[in-house]
């Protein structure tokens, strides 16, 4: 099995996240524009813009865990935890979890 090309992103990233979470890969963040945010369509090639994170960076750590996208730190801040939850269509909600929500 080797690799295929897929659909050309709408933008360089890198030092982003991302994760595949149903049809969709998402990618968010990068060092040349920390507010980047995109989904690819696994099952039609095709990019579309997403939603940007609350607190956007870059070399953050991240995790996807039972459909949603955990995104903590990075670029921007130092103890900001954030989780994607996507609606099926490329795009979702994020939400700044605080204290109590992370334990």
């Amino acid at each position: 099995m080797g690799w295929t090309s897929i659909a050309t992103a709408p933008e360089p990233f890198g030092r982003s996240i991302g994760g595949v979470i149903g049809s969709y890969a998402y990618v968010f963040g990068g060092q040349a524009n920390n507010s980047m945010a995109a989904a690819y369509n696994i099952s039609t090639n095709t990019w579309s813009a997403s939603t940007v994170p609350t607190d956007p960076g870059y070399n953050c750590g991240y995790v996807v865990a039972g459909s949603e996208l955990y995104k903590i730190s990075g670029s921007s801040s130092v103890s900001t935890l954030e989780k994607f939850t996507p609606d099926g269509t490329g795009t979702g909600i994020w939400t700044v979890l605080t204290v109590d929500q992370q334990m």
